[in-house]
């Protein structure tokens, strides 16, 4: 009888024995598997949140400008084809005449001027969401000067004062190109956290 109840405790001790280590087992399991779950959760959020602030940079700064850069570059180009005679293209503050002159002033203030202030908004407002580029911050920089001029013959024109017809400032010309590799770059960013 001592016999039989020593093996009874006995195997309820190691009933109860077993039954605590497969709890705590069990406990460790669940915790490592939902620290694992946590990880994964927040490198999801983590490449969620990037590919967030891509699309903000692409949305907000750099295809707004890309549109109005290339409109810009495009109306231009058929003002230059339409009205500009090979003399004036070649030395375009000199021999220009009256007509080509009120022509040029109306076409600037109802075409470029409308132009120029959807991009100095873009630059002013989301110049933050640009990538780390040198190239580009100097083009943008010369887009600025070249706006602002602009800005200061329109201001003549009002007061009617057409002496200066033409910023000294040209329209950068690597600019819409740098644009479009940011554009690849932020794209190609974006695919492959989207592979993650």
């Amino acid at each position: 009888m001592v016999k039989e109840k020593t093996l009874k405790e006995k195997s309820f001790f190691y009933s109860v024995f077993l039954l605590f280590l497969g709890a705590f087992f069990g406990f460790i399991f669940q915790y490592v598997y939902d620290q694992y779950k946590i990880k994964v959760s927040n490198e999801k959020l983590a490449i969620a949140k990037k590919i967030a602030y891509i699309d903000k940079q692409l949305n907000e700064f750099y295809v707004p400008l890309q549109i109005n850069i290339e409109k810009s570059e495009r109306l231009w180009l058929q003002y230059k084809r339409d009205y500009l005679t090979q003399k004036i293209a070649t030395d375009i503050q000199n021999g220009i005449s009256n007509k080509d002159t009120i022509r040029w002033q109306r076409y600037m203030l109802s075409v470029f001027q409308p132009i120029h202030l959807k991009i100095s908004e873009v630059i002013t407002k989301h110049r933050d969401l640009m990538l780390k580029n040198a190239l580009l911050q100097k083009q943008i920089n010369r887009l600025e000067q070249h706006i602002a001029y602009y800005r200061v013959i329109f201001m003549q024109w009002k007061d009617n004062d057409i002496q200066e017809n033409f910023a000294p400032s040209h329209f950068p010309d690597q600019l819409l190109q740098l644009l479009k590799d940011d554009i690849k770059q932020l794209k190609s960013t974006k695919e492959k956290l989207l592979l993650q």
